[in-house]
């Protein structure tokens, strides 16, 4: 068992490594995920320095009510593309159409077929002190297995977003747009 766990260890450094930061979150450089799940945080604490390589930050069942500007987010996060605010109930809903650049997962308006998820779905497992149930090589695989099933969930979320994107009317304008940029250039060229 010491071997597997020799292994995984050496693994994680190779390809990436999670730390402390924020709020007691998690930083995952291997997921460029920053995780504050499950917190009670009412606001992000932002780091003092900006915090480059991190493309979601995960802030689900937590306390929000709303979230910092797109500007003041981007300005300590520049690498941001996303946020997962669900499962915070009192998040007030009406705050999302500011956000033109990030992508905002929330229970607003929620699609059927993204579902409603509740709090024990995608609890992350943090990693505890080994007990007699479950000792330090048990701790380490329930906590990437979570992290895992939250990864998967937010792809899911992912393709939903874009299939909507599909379906909307700027999706279909810029299709027609290079579509007419194309012909331009074919007639242009006699090809």
């Amino acid at each position: 068992m010491n071997i597997i766990l020799f292994i995984l260890i050496n693994i994680s450094f190779i390809w990436g490594y999670t730390f402390k930061c924020l709020d007691n979150c998690e930083c995952d450089t291997d997921t460029e995920i920053i995780h504050c799940h499950n917190l009670g945080l009412e606001k992000i604490t932002f780091p003092t320095k900006r915090l480059r390589g991190f493309i979601v930050l995960g802030l689900t069942h937590n306390n929000f009510h709303y979230l910092p500007s797109e500007e003041a987010l981007l300005e300590k996060f520049p690498d941001l593309k996303g946020i997962d605010i669900e499962g915070n109930s009192a998040f007030d809903c009406d705050t999302l159409p500011h956000y033109k650049k990030l992508a905002i997962f929330s229970d607003c308006g929620k699609s059927t077929t993204a579902g409603n998820n509740t709090i024990d779905d995608f609890h992350i497992i943090a990693i505890n002190a080994p007990t007699d149930d479950c000792d330090f090589e048990c701790q380490v695989l329930r906590h990437t297995k979570s992290l895992s099933e939250y990864v998967q969930h937010l792809w899911k979320l992912i393709l939903i977003k874009i299939e909507e994107l599909k379906k909307s009317k700027t999706w279909k304008d810029v299709k027609n747009l290079y579509k007419a940029l194309k012909d331009s250039i074919v007639h242009h060229l006699n090809i």
